[in-house]
Order: structure tokens, then C-alpha cells, then sequence
């Protein structure tokens, strides 16, 4: 039999959903249930392989040692989530992917006639590449005469989505504002956004990366019991299934 603790270290190759953890914030909270999900299944499987196969009681008995020093078993959270903290982070995390698709494509059509020079502008369609990729659009000249063109343009931003933007913003980073003074939409806005999107899933990345490390109580079992139930014979946090 493979080394149980082993078996149920939070790793990538036994817990292929924690590689999701430092992806799109909004939906970490889909893959923390995903691996809380796989690693209880894990649980109760080895505890299922023990009382089958090992018939020696000291034997027996180390494998269970095992289980419950399993960093699923002695890191499980003592306290209950932040959730007003956690919601607010969502809803950063899903304005910043709104300001992130605040581009398009224009195109330019130029009128030259009698009464000068008018340009009639059209929405050719939205753009996939970041800011900062080489593959992102840049202004070009369309048509034989050279006289229509495509360029990047933006939507804008009203006074209420920009003032609650600022408000989570202030609250997360250092009191300071997202949005500067007047500012107008432009693609330095949308690298921001990249980049708190960026600094948000860090943020939550350590504080999981933090509880894996987190030290065993003396018995092995997490300090407080107050958030756990018993199914089978191991403690598992309230609220999974």
C-alpha cells in the first residue's frame, strides 16, 4: 500500500484542480469545493483500504495516524470564512473583468464631399488579446484610397461603477482609488485591471498556501472542534458533502 500521507498531500498530480486556484478569482471558490471534494473522497477511500486489508490492529492503527496527519485532516480551518470580505472580492474580481473588455475594434469610414471632411464610425467586434501582447490591434489603413481605417476604442465607465470600483479598491489596496482623476478609458486602464486581477489571486494563492502549511495541533487533530461533524471515523469541515 502507497504511503497515505503521501497519497493525500495537496499536490497538483493528486489534486489536479488545485493548478485552478491562481486563475480567474471569481471562481476560486468552485475549485477550493472541488478539492475539498476529491481530497474527502480520498479520505474516506483509504479509510476504506485500512479496515479491508490491514488486519493487524498496530498496523492498523499507524495507517489511521496517517490519515489524520494528512494536511486535509490538520489544516482544517478552525474559524469560519470571511464572508463579507470573500463577497467583495468577487465583485472586484468581476468589475475588473468588465473594465478588461471595455475595448474594440472601430472601424473608420472618411467622407470627403462638398460640406468637408466626416467620419462615420462602426463597431467591427471585441477584442480577446491583452494591452500588452504584440498580437493586440493596432490602427491600420484600410481600403485603396487609404483614407478609412481600423482603430482600438473603448466604452466607457458611469460615475456609479467607478465610485464602488474605487470603494472595494480602497478597501483591498492601501486606501488609494483605482480609477485616477478624469480619467479616460484607454488600454493603460485595462492593463490595471490585469494587474490587480493579478495581485488579487496572489493574495488569495498565499492565504491557501498558508493554511497547508499551517502547524498540527499536539494530537494531530485541528485545535477546535467547533466547525467539524464526524462522518465515518474522520472530522471533515461543516458544509462539504
Amino acid at each position: 500500500m502507497p504511503d497515505l500521507k503521501a497519497k493525500l498531500a495537496e499536490t497538483t498530480s493528486n489534486f489536479p484542480s488545485l493548478t485552478k486556484f491562481a486563475q480567474e478569482p471569481q471562481v476560486l471558490q468552485n475549485h477550493l469545493e472541488k478539492w475539498v471534494k476529491d481530497a474527502y473522497a480520498g479520505l474516506l477511500a483509504a479509510e476504506d483500504e485500512i479496515s479491508r486489508t490491514i488486519k493487524d490492529e498496530k498496523k492498523k492503527t499507524e495507517m489511521v495516524m496517517q490519515l489524520i496527519d494528512s494536511p486535509f485532516v490538520r489544516t482544517a480551518p478552525a474559524k469560519e470564512v470571511a464572508e463579507e470580505s470573500t463577497a467583495e472580492d468577487i465583485e472586484f474580481s468581476f468589475y475588473m473583468n468588465v473594465i478588461r473588455d471595455l475595448d474594440y475594434v472601430e472601424h473608420v469610414t472618411v467622407n470627403l464631399g462638398n460640406g468637408g471632411i466626416t467620419r462615420t464610425k462602426s463597431r467591427v467586434g471585441s477584442i480577446d488579446e491583452s494591452p500588452g501582447s504584440a498580437n493586440y490591434p493596432k490602427n491600420k489603413m484600410i481600403g485603396r484610397g487609404g483614407t478609412d481605417y481600423e482603430d482600438v476604442a473603448f466604452d466607457g465607465v458611469g460615475d456609479i461603477l467607478r465610485d464602488r470600483v474605487d470603494e472595494l479598491h480602497k478597501k483591498r489596496f492601501n486606501k488609494t482609488a483605482f480609477f485616477l482623476r478624469d480619467e479616460t478609458i484607454s488600454s493603460k486602464t485595462i492593463i490595471r485591471a490585469e494587474q490587480k486581477l493579478g495581485e488579487l489571486s496572489n493574495i488569495n494563492l498565499n492565504l491557501i498556501r498558508q493554511s497547508f502549511a499551517a502547524r498540527p495541533s499536539p494530537t494531530g487533530l485541528p485545535k477546535s472542534s467547533n466547525d467539524l461533524k464526524t462522518h465515518g471515523s474522520f472530522p471533515v469541515p461543516v458544509g462539504t458533502k
